[in-house]
């Protein structure tokens, strides 16, 4: 039998909105795995919120972070890992002072916020929240707008269809991300393959939202959760339950040869 890799998204996906991996969740990545396949988790969080959850799971593959610009493989190795460049901060720095809405800046120890403090919802126990623009010698992974209502959201989209110098994607209803060039899950998802041995005829993406989407076509098998954005639900493969409902361990448990029991 031919191994598989999963890589599964994070909130809105494999974790309750309580931001639990549930027992029943747990037991049945490692079942999956069991069955000879890999399981990697793949998401838009700091490494540092990321592996806490990571351990929660278990026996784990692989982690990609900041949407794809930052990657670990299964023996904790970093296989992959892309900043911006210094004069690129620069030139989104002065244009996002323009654009004024809450930024969130992240680095290697902590999220900086600039031009309006903003409630984030990341447990302070794992990564310091610091109002001010981060020191110059700081790599920056991933630069987070906050999106607060509809017509925030439209002035947002139009401000990214004009920037060249990075990738963005909205990574919830209510944020925008900005990664270097070239990064996404999409691409996570080929350097996590590559490095587990197995070809992308043998990959799923499962997700929820627009960040997910070039991991979901870069997949054999996309699927969805039924939260999912409009976007995702339109080039998935297949649909999963809902989050809070063990959606990600219903689809994988039906998957594998060894039934789990319902539950």
């Amino acid at each position: 039998m031919s191994s598989w890799l999963a890589c599964i998204d994070l909130d809105g996906t494999l974790l309750t909105s309580s931001e639990q991996v549930t027992p029943y969740t747990r037991a049945a990545l490692q079942n999956f795995r069991a069955e000879g396949n890999k399981v990697a988790l793949v998401t838009g969080r700091h490494p540092r919120t990321a592996l806490p959850i990571k351990q929660m799971c278990g026996e784990i593959d692989g982690l990609a972070c900041f949407n794809g610009s930052w990657v670990m493989g299964s023996k904790g190795r970093k296989i992959h890992a892309a900043s911006f460049d210094k004069k690129v901060i620069q030139i989104l720095a002065r244009e996002l002072k323009e654009l004024n809405v809450p930024v969130v800046w992240s680095v290697d120890d902590a999220l900086y916020i600039t031009n309006e403090p903003v409630f984030f919802p990341y447990d302070h126990r794992y990564i310091p929240v610091i109002n001010g623009q981060p020191p110059p010698e700081k790599e920056i992974w991933k630069i987070t707008l906050l999106i607060e209502n509809e017509e925030n959201r439209r002035e947002v989209h139009q401000w990214c269809r004009g920037i060249v110098e990075a990738q963005w994607i909205e990574s919830s209803g209510r944020t925008m991300d900005l990664m270097p060039l070239h990064q996404s899950k999409g691409y996570a998802l080929e350097k996590l393959a590559a490095q587990s041995g197995i070809p992308l005829s043998n990959t799923i993406a499962i997700g929820n939202w627009d960040n997910d989407i070039s991991m979901l076509e870069k997949a054999e098998i996309g699927v969805a959760m039924t939260n999912s954005s409009k976007t995702l639900f339109s080039i998935a493969n297949e649909i999963a339950g809902h989050h809070d409902d063990h959606g990600v361990a219903r689809w994988l448990s039906a998957r594998c040869h060894s039934r789990l029991s319902r539950v």
